[in-house]
């Protein structure tokens, strides 16, 4: 009975995904799917994202590793729930495609920054089952599937990379993908987003070494020496004196 009822539930939930593939799928071609422009957390974004591939590969019993190259900002402008279906359409095929014991890699890069926006770089690799040069270029038509077999071993609709590919293009971006049979693949996502005032807030509120004054008081001579040494490397200006009759003296002095 247990075993029917699992069977059942796979079933189910197959069916549910074939359905919101093929329901996403219209939407794209009737023109129905809107790209919002809206103020979101990217660490929020992609600790979601960590959270979910992390699941599924513990699940599976894959490693799953996260690295971001460069200076990224707090805040952007975009749709993040959007970004979040590219993200895991590509990451979960690589969970699904992936043997015990592989591994999943996401690499995110801020690649430029121009005129109000940044381009962004989202390169997801795994040492899955890979596909057949003969078959890449075709990997992105809906109702693709390398074989009938893939179908049989591992589900889905085959029309997950088309949507992906159709959501990358309406942000103004692109996908690519690189694959070997037996190694893995690699999927990488090109895609511009809008750059948020609010990261120059805060970048208005960092304090900067360079802009701090320090008045160091010490009767020990070996001590304020040995502060000026530390502090000179990373550009505070540091005035010493021996007591605290000078240091008022000098506060009166600059004031």
């Amino acid at each position: 009975m247990q075993k029917h009822l699992e069977q059942i539930g796979h079933s189910a939930r197959y069916l549910l995904s074939l359905i919101n593939d093929i329901l996403d799928m219209s939407r794209i071609e009737s023109g129905r799917v809107t790209i919002k422009n809206e103020e979101f957390s990217f660490e929020e974004f992609l600790e979601q994202i960590k959270i979910m591939v992390g699941g599924q590969c513990r699940d599976k019993g894959l490693h799953f590793y996260c690295n971001i190259i460069g200076k990224i900002n707090q805040y952007y402008i975009g749709d993040d729930t959007k970004l979040k279906q590219i993200m895991m359409n590509i990451l979960g095929n690589a969970v699904k495609f992936t043997n015990v014991g592989g591994s999943i890699t996401l690499e995110v890069e801020c690649t430029a920054n121009y005129e109000g926006q940044s381009n962004f770089r989202f390169t997801m690799k795994d040492t899955g089952i890979g596909m057949d040069q003969s078959y890449l270029p075709k990997i992105f038509d809906a109702f693709s599937q390398e074989d009938a077999t893939t179908t049989s071993s591992y589900g889905g609709s085959g029309l997950g990379l088309a949507i992906t590919k159709n959501i990358v293009e309406m942000m103004n971006g692109t996908i690519t993908v690189e694959s070997e049979k037996g190694v893995g693949s690699t999927f990488t996502v090109n895609l511009p987003l809008k750059n948020s005032s609010q990261n120059l807030a805060e970048e208005e509120l960092t304090i900067r070494p360079q802009d701090l004054k320090i008045l160091f008081i010490d009767d020990d001579i070996v001590s304020r020496d040995h502060a000026k040494a530390i502090l000179a490397d990373s550009g505070v200006e540091l005035e010493t004196v021996e007591t605290g009759k000078e240091a008022l003296d000098l506060i009166t002095l600059h004031n």
